[in-house]
C-alpha cells in the first residue's frame, strides 16, 4: 500500500531572503536577544550631528541619521552601531536585508544572518532539516522521509506525477510515479488504495470506502450534496442522504 504523508510544513520563512532574524530590544534601549543575532535598539535622529551607518551608538542609542537604527549584538550588547534600514537585499552591500526579531524594521546586516540553509527536494529531512521555499517535508512508503516540491499539476513534476497527501489531501506534492495510479472519485479505495489528486477516501457509512471529489459547496457535487468529513478540514461530494436530501 503507498502513502505519502506531510511531516512538516517548514522553510515559509526560515529560507528566504531574511530567514535567520536578529534580535531587537524596546526603543532606546540596550537590550539582548538569541546568540548571533542583533538587536534593534534605537529610532533615528535627523539634524547635522546624528551618526552615519556603522558608526558607534552605544552611548547615543537614539543619535542614528534617519534611515539608520541603533543595534547590537548580543555577544557584545553593550556595544551598538547604526544600521541602515532596508527593504530588500540589493540595498544591502552585504547582501543581506534581514528582519529584526521586532519585525518592526529590516535593515542592513552581515550575511549570516541571511545565510540559513535549506534541504532541496529530494533531500532527506527526517531529522528535522528545513525544506526550502516551494516544498514540504513528506514520508512516503516509497522512498522514505524527504523534501517534495508543492504542485498543482502533474505536468510540473519530473516524476510526471503530483499526488495528494495522505493526510491533507488538499495538498499535493511531486511524488514518485507509482503515486499517480490512482483510484478516481468514486472507486473504492478500501483496501488502502491511492486517491487520485482533488479526492479524498472516505467512509461512506454501510455504503462502504470510497474516493470523493473534494468540493466547497453543493454545486460542484452531481448528487447536490457536498458533505464535512467528521475531523477533516474539508468536504467531500456525497450521496444524497449525507446531506438529509
Amino acid at each position: 500500500m503507498n502513502r505519502i504523508i506531510a511531516i512538516l510544513v517548514v522553510c515559509a520563512a526560515a529560507c528566504s531572503d531574511d530567514a535567520q532574524s536578529p534580535g531587537s530590544s524596546d526603543p532606546g534601549s540596550t537590550g539582548t536577544a538569541g546568540t548571533d543575532q542583533p538587536g534593534e535598539e534605537a529610532g533615528t535622529d535627523a539634524g547635522s550631528s546624528c551618526l552615519m551607518a556603522g558608526a558607534d551608538c552605544s552611548s547615543a542609542p537614539n543619535g542614528c541619521c534617519n534611515g539608520a537604527v541603533c543595534i547590537s549584538d548580543t555577544r557584545m550588547p553593550d556595544v551598538g552601531h547604526c544600521a541602515v534600514t532596508c527593504l530588500s537585499n540589493t540595498q544591502c552591500a552585504s547582501g543581506c536585508c534581514a528582519t529584526l526579531a521586532s519585525g518592526t524594521a529590516k535593515v542592513c546586516s552581515p550575511p549570516q544572518f541571511c545565510s540559513v540553509a535549506c534541504t532541496m527536494a529530494g533531500g532527506f529531512c527526517a531529522n528535522g532539516e528545513m525544506c526550502c521555499p516551494g516544498s514540504i517535508c513528506v514520508a512516503s512508503t516509497v522512498d522514505g522521509t524527504r523534501c517534495a516540491d508543492t504542485c498543482i499539476a502533474s505536468t510540473q513534476c519530473v516524476s510526471g506525477c503530483c499526488a495528494p497527501l495522505d493526510n491533507q489531501p488538499s495538498t499535493n506534492v511531486c511524488s514518485p510515479a507509482t503515486f499517480c495510479s490512482c483510484v478516481k472519485a468514486g472507486g473504492s479505495c478500501a483496501a488502502g488504495e491511492l486517491c487520485c489528486a482533488g479526492t479524498a477516501c472516505v467512509a461512506y457509512g454501510n455504503s462502504g470506502t470510497y474516493c470523493g471529489a473534494l468540493c466547497t459547496a453543493p454545486a460542484e457535487c452531481a448528487s447536490g450534496c457536498c458533505a464535512p468529513v467528521p475531523n477533516k478540514p474539508y468536504s467531500v461530494c456525497a450521496p444524497p442522504q449525507f446531506c438529509g436530501l
